[in-house]
C-alpha cells in the first residue's frame, strides 16, 4: 500500500500541489479546489486502507482520486471514507462511521462561515481575522453557533464544539466519548510544544507567530491522555503549559505537569498581570516578552547539561534594583536590632510594587509583584506602609499597582518541607507571579538552630526553592551578632548571591549606612547612606527614608577597595598620560572578562571622579584625573 501513497504524492506534485509528510501519510493542497493552505489529508490506516479527506471543500477519496486521474483500486475500499485510523492507544473508541459523520458535519459548517460571520467572531475575541485560519472553525445556521473541530493526536476529528457569541458556556457535542485538541494539524512535531487552555488563547499565540508549536486543550482538566499520545508520536524537546490565572487554571496546569513531567522537561507559565494568554496579547504582549517569560520559568529538568556555545548564550544578569539586587537571586540584608533594616526592606518592596524608582537611594527598579513575609512586628506594617505613602505623596493616590502588594503575617518555617510546599501552592493562587519575596526575619521563619550548618542549609534550601519555583528574587532579613558580622552559620553568606550590611551609630542617629559585602555576578556597589525622617528622625510609626550623604565622621577605611579591574584601568590611563585611551583600547586590556563588567567599571570610575572623558569628533577618550594619580 505504500506504493499507492507514493503514486498519489507523484500525481499531486505533477499537478503543482505542495505535499508534505505526516506521521502516517501525507498532507497536501487539494486538487478539487483552489487550496491556499494544505487541507487535504491522506492516510494509510492500520487495516491497509487509504483514506482521503479535504477539510477545505469536503472532498472524499473518490473525488480526489478521480480528479488526479488514478485508478479507484488505490483506495482498496472506496466505501469507507473515514479519516480516523484505528488508534493504537485506543483513545478513539467509536466507529469509523461516526467519525466520518462528524467530519461531514464539520465540513458542511465550514461552508457557512461567511466573511461577515468570521469578522464578527474576530471582533468578539478582539483578535485579527487572519487568526481564524489556524483553527478549524465553521458555523451552524441551525443552532446559530460557531463550530470548532476537536481532533486526536493524528488530527482526526473526534468531536465538534459549538459556541454562541456572548455565551460563556460552550455547548459541546462529543460523539466519540471525549474532548479533543485544537491545532494538531499545524504542528511541526519537533522542538518545543506549547499547550494553551482554550481556543482563543491558542489563536492569540498563533497571532504572535507560535502556530507551528502550539495547541489548545478545551479546558483546564481535559486532553491529558491525548497530549501524552501526541508526545509519544512526536519528537519534542520540552513542553510549556500556559495556564489561566484562576484557581481551575492553576490546578489544571499543575495536574497536566504532574502527568507528563516524567516524559519530557515541562514548564508551567502563567500570564503576568492578566487572566489568560488572550488578554495578555490584547494588552500588547509581544513574542519576545512571552519568550522571556518562558525562559524565566524553571523547567522540571533538574540536571541541565549545556555545551560551551549554550553556556555562552545564557543571558547576562539583570538587576531588580539597579546596581543593588539582581533578578532571580538569593540575597541577605542584615544589621543590628534597630538599625532600620526592615524600613529599607519595606521601602524597596513598596517601590518595586508601585513601579517607581527607589527614591532613598536614587536607583531605578523593575516593577513587579511583591510578597512580604512579616514575621517581626507584623502589626506595625500597616502604619509603616501609611508612612511610606505620606513620604512619597501617595496617600490619596493608587501609586501604580501599590495596592496589589501582599503581606503574609503568619510566617512559614522555611526549613520545613511541608510549610514551603504549602506556601508555594498558596502563592500560585494569587493573580501575579511573585518577582520579590522578602522573609523578615530569618529567625521568625526558621525552627532550627541558626548556628547549626545542617539547620541553616535546610533553611537556605527552602528559600532557594521559592526562588527556583517562581524565578523571583528572595531577600532574607537577618540580624548581626556581637562581632557586628552576620549572625549564625557561615552556610548562609556562603550560599547567597548578595550580602548587604546595614549600620547605624545609634538609635538616635537617623543616618543609615548601606554596604555591599558580596555581589556574586556583578561588581559590589559603593557604600551609600539613607536617612530616616519623620518623628524627629527616629524609628516610629511616621518615619520614612530619604537620600543622605555618608556621615562626615565615617570610618574611611571601611570604604570599598577598588577592584582589580578598576586599578588596571587607572594604571593604563596613568601610563597613557595626556594621550588618553579610547573605550575599545580599555576593553582590549581584558580579553577574557565580560564586556559589560568592564563597561560598568569604567562608568563607576567616572562617577567617582577618578577618570573623565573627552569627545574628539566621533571618538571619546578617557583620561585619569590628575589629583588621583
Amino acid at each position: 500500500m505504500r506504493d499507492n501513497i507514493e503514486k498519489i504524492r507523484e500525481a499531486l506534485k505533477n499537478r503543482g500541489r505542495s505535499v508534505s509528510n505526516t506521521p502516517n501519510g501525507l498532507r497536501a493542497q487539494c486538487p478539487c479546489h483552489p487550496d491556499k493552505k494544505p487541507s487535504l489529508f491522506i492516510r494509510e490506516n492500520a487495516d491497509g486502507r487509504i483514506t482521503c479527506i479535504c477539510k477545505g471543500c469536503g472532498a472524499k477519496g473518490t473525488d480526489v482520486i478521480g480528479e488526479l486521474g488514478l485508478e479507484m483500486s488505490i483506495l482498496h475500499d472506496s466505501k469507507s471514507e473515514h479519516i480516523t485510523q484505528t488508534n493504537p492507544t485506543d483513545l478513539c473508541n467509536k466507529t469509523h462511521e461516526t467519525s466520518f459523520k462528524l467530519t461531514k458535519q464539520w465540513s458542511l459548517s465550514t461552508k457557512n462561515l461567511t466573511p461577515g460571520r468570521a469578522k464578527k467572531l474576530a471582533e468578539h475575541i478582539a483578535l485579527p481575522i487572519e487568526c481564524l485560519d489556524w483553527a478549524d472553525i465553521g458555523y451552524d445556521p441551525v443552532s446559530k453557533a460557531y463550530t470548532i473541530a476537536e481532533t486526536n493526536e493524528y488530527d482526526g476529528i473526534i468531536g465538534i464544539q459549538k459556541r454562541k457569541i456572548g455565551n460563556a458556556k460552550a455547548r459541546d457535542f462529543r460523539h466519540t466519548g471525549q474532548r479533543g485538541l485544537v491545532g494538531v494539524g499545524y504542528l511541526s512535531r519537533t522542538g518545543r510544544l506549547i499547550i494553551c487552555e482554550g481556543v482563543t488563547d491558542y489563536l492569540a499565540m498563533c497571532h504572535l507567530g507560535f502556530y507551528a508549536n502550539v495547541i489548545s486543550r478545551p479546558s483546564a482538566n481535559d486532553g491529558i491522555d491525548l497530549i501524552k499520545a501526541l508526545l509519544n508520536a512526536g519528537d519534542y524537546t520540552e513542553v510549556v503549559v500556559f495556564g489561566d490565572n484562576d484557581d481551575p487554571g492553576i490546578r489544571g496546569a499543575d495536574k497536566l505537569k504532574d502527568a507528563i513531567y516524567r516524559l519530557i522537561p515541562t514548564r508551567v507559565v502563567f500570564p503576568k498581570n492578566h487572566k489568560d494568554v488572550r488578554e495578555w496579547v490584547i494588552s500588547g504582549a509581544t513574542q519576545k516578552e512571552i519568550e522571556e517569560r518562558i525562559r524565566q520559568t524553571r523547567t522540571n529538568d533538574r540536571f541541565m547539561i549545556l555545551t560551551l556555545d549554550q553556556l555562552d548564550q545564557l543571558p547576562e544578569p539583570e538587576f531588580l534594583v539597579d546596581n543593588f539586587i539582581i533578578k532571580g537571586s538569593l540575597a541577605v540584608l542584615y544589621g543590628a536590632p534597630g538599625s532600620g533594616k526592615s524600613f529599607i526592606a519595606l521601602d524597596i518592596a513598596l517601590s518595586i510594587q508601585a513601579g517607581i524608582p527607589w527614591h532613598a537611594a536614587g536607583r531605578d527598579i523593575k516593577q513587579g509583584q511583591v510578597i512580604y513575609v512579616a514575621g517581626e512586628a507584623a502589626a506595625g506594617q500597616n502604619s509603616r506602609a501609611k508612612s511610606w505613602k505620606i513620604g512619597h505623596h501617595a496617600y490619596k493616590t493608587s501609586c501604580g499597582k501599590l495596592g496589589e502588594a501582599r503581606f503574609l503575617i503568619n510566617p512559614p518555617m522555611m526549613d520545613k518541607f511541608d510549610d514551603v510546599a504549602e506556601l508555594i501552592a498558596r502563592l500560585k493562587r494569587i493573580p501575579n507571579v511573585p518577582d520579590l519575596i522578602i522573609l523578615d526575619t530569618l529567625a521568625c521563619t526558621m525552627t532550627g538552630d541558626e548556628n547549626s550548618v545542617k539547620d541553616m542549609i535546610a533553611f537556605v534550601r527552602g528559600a532557594d526553592q521559592l526562588r527556583q519555583e517562581f524565578g523571583c528574587t528572595v531577600l532574607i532579613i537577618h540580624h548581626s551578632g556581637k562581632s557586628k558580622d552576620i549572625r549564625g552559620s557561615t552556610a548562609l553568606p556562603g550560599a547567597v548571591d548578595t550580602t548587604i550590611k546595614v549600620e547605624r551609630k545609634s538609635k538616635q542617629n537617623p543616618i543609615i549606612t548601606i554596604t555591599c559585602e558580596k555581589q556574586r555576578d556583578s561588581q559590589p556597589f559603593d557604600k551609600f547612606a539613607v536617612t530616616l525622617t519623620g518623628s524627629g528622625g527616629g524609628i516610629g510609626s511616621s518615619a520614612w527614608l530619604i537620600p543622605a550623604d555618608p556621615p562626615e565622621n565615617a570610618d574611611k577605611s571601611g570604604d570599598r577597595i577598588k577592584s582589580e579591574e578598576a586599578n588596571q584601568v587607572l594604571n593604563a590611563l596613568s601610563e597613557a598620560g595626556s594621550l588618553g585611551m579610547k573605550k575599545m583600547e580599555l576593553l582590549s586590556l581584558f580579553p577574557e572578562q565580560n564586556k559589560r563588567t568592564i563597561e560598568r567599571t569604567i562608568k563607576d570610575l567616572k562617577k567617582n571622579k577618578d577618570i573623565f572623558s573627552k569627545r574628539e569628533g566621533r571618538k571619546v577618550r578617557f583620561f585619569q584625573i590628575e589629583s588621583n594619580k
